[in-house]
């Protein structure tokens, strides 16, 4: 007797596969790719390769570098330096 197996892809859920939950504003970060590439269909994989470098990194909590978490600490330090 075969078990059938579930296809976790083909169920609704609420969060993405890839495990991103877009934010209010998420395309206002690609806006400025339209600007530089003459077709939207050029402008996507630009903006795709700039998030996966960069943007992804701020989605993870974690205390490695170049990260939220280091982003916010080299922020209190400006901060306190300027303010003491």
């Amino acid at each position: 007797d075969a078990v059938p197996t579930r296809n976790p892809l083909s169920e609704p859920s609420s969060i993405p596969p890839c495990g991103v939950v877009p934010f209010k504003g998420f395309s206002n970060y690609a806006c400025p790719f339209a600007f530089l590439a003459d077709r939207l269909e050029t402008a996507y994989p630009i903006f795709r390769a700039f998030y996966c470098r960069h943007l992804c990194r701020l989605h993870s909590i974690s205390d490695h570098p170049n990260t939220l978490l280091s982003l916010c600490r080299t922020f209190e330090d400006l901060v306190n330096l300027a303010a003491p």
